[in-house]
């Protein structure tokens, strides 16, 4: 067997390796931008009315409409190809682990971000009253109790992680989530003034 052969190929996985540790640190700020530009294209497209009340579709299942169906399947697509940390992590077991965590983080972040983002709310109507499409949900300490139990999950993992894999990359990916949802929340809550629900005319957007 050719030695120079070995370590040539030992030091392209040392570099692999590297690059790919590299590239699983970037995945929350992947899922917080996709996110974010997910949940504006949805402002843009339902207006005032979530849970696409207005949109051409109909009911699919558990309360979900085709549209949703249709839009998550690109979401959780998505996710599977962009996250580096399933792409790249060797182990079946964390690969399943990591996308769950990430996605549950996407849904999380892109529901809020929703309400941030769209003129006719504002974090102030993100209640129960407000928004009759998630009222029959469980509500606690101003959220419904789905996000809770991401958060709850996310902890969990990062204290694992941080036990026994000596690793606080969930940890530090969870911070930045929370950081970048809660400056969000304050801007929206500092200005409320902004949300006007606007008449919106698209006549002007197309050639005559």
């Amino acid at each position: 067997m050719d030695h120079n052969m070995c370590y040539e190929n030992a030091g392209i996985s040392a570099i692999v390796m590297v690059n790919t540790t590299k590239g699983r640190s970037t995945d929350m700020f992947f899922v917080i931008i996709f996110a974010t530009l997910w949940a504006w294209l949805e402002v843009e497209i339902e207006g005032k009315y979530g849970w696409a009340q207005n949109l051409p579709t109909s009911c699919a299942f558990m309360g979900w409409t085709w549209y949703h169906v249709c839009m998550n399947i690109i979401v959780l697509g998505i996710l599977h190809r962009g996250l580096r940390c399933v792409q790249f992590e060797p182990d079946e077991w964390k690969r399943v682990v990591f996308f769950m965590l990430y996605s549950f983080a996407w849904f999380v972040v892109e529901d809020v971000l929703w309400f941030v983002i769209n003129p006719s709310y504002g974090i102030s109507k993100y209640t129960v009253s407000d928004i009759p499409w998630h009222a029959a949900k469980p509500w606690f300490a101003g959220t419904f109790v789905y996000n809770w139990i991401v958060f709850f999950v996310w902890t969990v993992a990062a204290s694992i992680q941080v036990r026994y894999m000596q690793s606080s990359l969930i940890f530090r990916d969870m911070c930045v989530a929370v950081i970048y949802v809660l400056v969000l929340v304050l801007a929206s809550l500092a200005c409320p003034g902004d949300y006007t629900s606007p008449v919106v005319s698209n006549t002007g957007c197309y050639i005559k």
